[in-house]
Formats: structure tokens, C-alpha cells, sequence
């Protein structure tokens, strides 16, 4: 062994460990040697998450894409990171669309915190607003 690279895939990993290569001198010639994902599922990240509409009154729209097979679960905090609303906990793969209603929040800005085995992948602003 060399040295050890770090590099970002399409798919990005949250432990870094597993995105490691290896440099590896063999006849010499360098080669980098592949990550071993041994349970991509509890890895993976979301690549797409969006809310709409953005301000929002009533029903908020989560859009949501990741390219394995992932639980998560989503929640609404306030500024001051105060859990206010919590979606039952989900598997989604590919594209996954779902309504979450917020019409008990008071006006304001928030945080729609979209989270898989208690490791946050997404935090996204957004705004309340009353009639």
C-alpha cells in the first residue's frame, strides 16, 4: 500500500471509510484498488430531496430519489432545532413522492430533516405561512 485516495461517487457514501482506495503498485504499474460497499443500503444517501409548494400553507409535498433501497424517516424542526412534527418511518427507492401536513405549525421558517438510521442526510429550509 502506497497511499490512500478519497473520492466522491455519483452515489455518495456517508462512511467514508468504505469510500477509501487503495493505491497499489503491482508489475509497476499503479493501480487503485475498488471499496468494498458491504451494506450499501445502511450507506447510501438521498441524491434528490425537495419540498414544494415553498412558502407553504397546509400541505407540504416531499419529492424524494435515492438510487438503493433506504429507510428514512422525516421530521419538521424549528430554528432552534425543536422537534415539532415526525413522519412514520419509510422505505423508498427511485422516485417517491408524499404529502406532510403542517397546518398546525404557526407561521414561520423551518427544517424538514430527512434522516436514515439515525444519521441526517438532508436538512431543507422552509417557510410557513398563515391566511
Amino acid at each position: 500500500i502506497i497511499a490512500r485516495y478519497m473520492y466522491s461517487p455519483i452515489l455518495a457514501l456517508s462512511n467514508t471509510e468504505t469510500n477509501a482506495k487503495t493505491l497499489v503498485v503491482k508489475d509497476g504499474e499503479n493501480h487503485w484498488s475498488r471499496p468494498a460497499a458491504t451494506d450499501i443500503t445502511e450507506k447510501a444517501e438521498l441524491i434528490r430531496a425537495e419540498l414544494f409548494p415553498n412558502p407553504v400553507h397546509g400541505s407540504l409535498t416531499v419529492s424524494l430519489f435515492t438510487g438503493t433501497k433506504l429507510k428514512i424517516q422525516t421530521e419538521v424542526v424549528s430554528l432552534e432545532g425543536k422537534l415539532l412534527l415526525s413522519s412514520p418511518e419509510r422505505w423508498i427507492q427511485g422516485n417517491t413522492q408524499y404529502s406532510l401536513q403542517v397546518n398546525s405549525l404557526t407561521a414561520g421558517e423551518y427544517f424538514l430533516k430527512i434522516s436514515s438510521n439515525g444519521k441526517t442526510l438532508k436538512t431543507i429550509p422552509f417557510i410557513h405561512i398563515q391566511d
